[in-house]
Protein backbone atom coordinates (compact mmCIF):
# COMPACT_ATOMS: atom_id res chain seq x y z
CA UNK A 1 0.00 0.00 0.00
CA UNK A 2 2.88 2.84 0.88
CA UNK A 3 4.67 1.89 -2.37
CA UNK A 4 1.69 2.18 -4.35
CA UNK A 5 0.96 5.80 -2.37
CA UNK A 6 4.80 6.72 -3.10
CA UNK A 7 4.53 5.49 -6.90
CA UNK A 8 1.61 7.97 -7.57
CA UNK A 9 2.73 10.65 -5.09
CA UNK A 10 6.25 10.76 -7.33
CA UNK A 11 3.90 10.77 -10.73
CA UNK A 12 2.17 13.76 -9.37
CA UNK A 13 4.96 15.73 -8.61
CA UNK A 14 6.55 15.01 -11.96
CA UNK A 15 3.13 16.22 -13.61
CA UNK A 16 3.45 19.24 -11.22
CA UNK A 17 7.13 19.93 -12.05
CA UNK A 18 6.87 19.98 -15.63
CA UNK A 19 3.90 21.98 -15.91
CA UNK A 20 5.75 24.64 -13.92
CA UNK A 21 9.01 24.26 -16.25
CA UNK A 22 6.80 24.84 -19.13
CA UNK A 23 4.61 27.45 -17.76
CA UNK A 24 7.85 28.75 -16.50
CA UNK A 25 9.77 28.52 -19.44
CA UNK A 26 6.76 30.53 -21.54
CA UNK A 27 6.17 33.33 -19.07
CA UNK A 28 7.34 36.60 -20.26
CA UNK A 29 7.09 35.73 -24.13
CA UNK A 30 4.11 36.56 -25.92
CA UNK A 31 3.26 36.79 -29.85
CA UNK A 32 1.75 40.04 -30.19
CA UNK A 33 3.35 43.86 -28.65
CA UNK A 34 0.33 46.51 -28.11
CA UNK A 35 2.42 49.90 -28.63
CA UNK A 36 -0.10 52.54 -27.57
CA UNK A 37 -0.58 56.24 -28.12
CA UNK A 38 -2.87 59.05 -27.27
CA UNK A 39 -4.59 61.97 -29.30
CA UNK A 40 -7.96 64.49 -28.33
CA UNK A 41 -10.87 63.95 -30.68
CA UNK A 42 -11.33 66.69 -32.75
CA UNK A 43 -7.73 67.72 -33.28
CA UNK A 44 -6.39 67.92 -36.82
CA UNK A 45 -3.33 64.93 -36.10
CA UNK A 46 -3.46 61.30 -36.22
CA UNK A 47 -0.98 58.70 -35.54
CA UNK A 48 0.79 57.00 -38.52
CA UNK A 49 3.40 54.51 -38.54
CA UNK A 50 6.11 52.59 -40.79
CA UNK A 51 7.22 49.16 -39.98
CA UNK A 52 10.52 49.21 -41.31
CA UNK A 53 10.43 45.49 -42.18
CA UNK A 54 7.10 43.84 -42.83
CA UNK A 55 8.96 40.55 -43.18
CA UNK A 56 9.66 40.44 -39.28
CA UNK A 57 6.76 42.41 -38.05
CA UNK A 58 3.62 42.62 -39.26
CA UNK A 59 0.58 44.70 -38.00
CA UNK A 60 -2.76 43.08 -36.78
CA UNK A 61 -5.07 45.56 -35.93
CA UNK A 62 -6.16 48.85 -33.72
CA UNK A 63 -7.93 49.22 -30.55
CA UNK A 64 -9.09 52.26 -29.61
CA UNK A 65 -10.07 52.79 -25.68
CA UNK A 66 -12.21 55.88 -24.30
CA UNK A 67 -10.88 57.36 -21.08
CA UNK A 68 -13.65 56.03 -18.04
CA UNK A 69 -13.82 59.03 -16.88
CA UNK A 70 -14.64 61.48 -19.91
CA UNK A 71 -16.87 58.70 -21.49
CA UNK A 72 -16.95 59.78 -25.16
CA UNK A 73 -16.92 63.52 -24.78
CA UNK A 74 -16.13 65.81 -27.61
CA UNK A 75 -12.51 66.02 -27.59
CA UNK A 76 -11.65 63.95 -24.63
CA UNK A 77 -8.37 62.14 -24.90
CA UNK A 78 -8.38 58.73 -26.68
CA UNK A 79 -6.04 56.20 -26.48
CA UNK A 80 -5.27 54.00 -29.43
CA UNK A 81 -3.78 50.15 -29.29
CA UNK A 82 -1.57 49.39 -32.38
CA UNK A 83 -1.13 45.39 -32.01
CA UNK A 84 1.59 43.80 -33.64
CA UNK A 85 2.75 40.34 -34.41
CA UNK A 86 6.01 38.48 -34.81
CA UNK A 87 6.74 36.95 -38.30
CA UNK A 88 9.93 36.09 -38.57
CA UNK A 89 13.74 36.09 -36.37
CA UNK A 90 15.00 39.47 -36.41
CA UNK A 91 15.33 42.85 -35.73
CA UNK A 92 13.47 45.37 -37.19
CA UNK A 93 11.83 49.62 -36.23
CA UNK A 94 8.58 51.11 -36.37
CA UNK A 95 8.09 54.57 -36.49
CA UNK A 96 5.01 56.22 -35.25
CA UNK A 97 4.49 60.11 -36.45
CA UNK A 98 2.08 62.37 -34.98
CA UNK A 99 1.14 63.94 -38.63
CA UNK A 100 -1.26 66.83 -39.44
CA UNK A 101 -4.10 66.06 -41.51
CA UNK A 102 -4.21 69.13 -43.19
CA UNK A 103 -0.67 69.96 -44.40
CA UNK A 104 1.17 66.33 -43.92
CA UNK A 105 3.34 68.14 -42.02
CA UNK A 106 5.18 65.77 -38.63
CA UNK A 107 4.69 67.21 -34.66
CA UNK A 108 6.28 63.93 -33.70
CA UNK A 109 7.97 61.28 -34.20
CA UNK A 110 9.35 57.99 -32.23
CA UNK A 111 11.04 55.12 -33.07
CA UNK A 112 10.91 51.63 -31.75
CA UNK A 113 13.04 48.93 -31.90
CA UNK A 114 11.65 45.62 -31.99
CA UNK A 115 13.23 42.43 -31.68
CA UNK A 116 11.33 38.59 -32.73
CA UNK A 117 12.69 35.51 -31.12
CA UNK A 118 12.68 32.22 -33.12
CA UNK A 119 9.71 30.99 -31.60
CA UNK A 120 8.02 34.20 -33.08
CA UNK A 121 8.01 35.94 -29.95
CA UNK A 122 7.96 40.09 -29.84
CA UNK A 123 9.28 42.49 -27.52
CA UNK A 124 10.40 45.73 -27.55
CA UNK A 125 14.00 46.65 -27.20
CA UNK A 126 14.63 49.21 -24.47
CA UNK A 127 17.88 51.38 -25.26
CA UNK A 128 19.25 52.74 -21.59
CA UNK A 129 20.81 55.47 -23.90
CA UNK A 130 17.66 57.70 -24.65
Amino acid sequence: MKRSITIISLIIFGVVLVVSVYLLGNSGHSNTLSLSYQTSGGVPYKWEFEIANEEIVQFVRSEEIENQNTGSIVGAPITTNYIFKGVKSGITTITFKYVSVTDNSVLKEEKHTIKVGKDKSISLVVNLAD
